[in-house]
């Protein structure tokens, strides 16, 4: 068994790998609130997409691909908004 962590989301138009980045950090911050409050660690995270007038797309990968980017944003926040 795997978990994992599924975000939903709409869209007007079909999006392409390289424009989804911000919701993958997103999500893998869900992954991380997840894991901090069950232990459980999560193996994946999951975007669906519907949009409109096309097939849903969906995407998979790893948090631990995300973690990096998502403490770096969170310390660019701190250093903006000194909180």
């Amino acid at each position: 068994d795997r978990l994992c962590v599924i975000d939903f989301k709409t869209a007007s138009a079909p999006k392409e790998e390289h424009h989804i980045n911000n919701w993958l950090v997103q999500t893998t911050a869900y992954a991380m609130m997840v894991e901090e409050m069950t232990g459980a660690t999560v193996d994946n995270i999951v975007i669906l997409c519907a949009v409109e007038g096309h097939n849903a797309q969906m995407w998979v990968d790893s948090p631990s691909y995300h973690i990096e980017e998502l403490f770096n944003l969170r310390n660019r926040y701190t250093n903006l908004y000194g909180i």
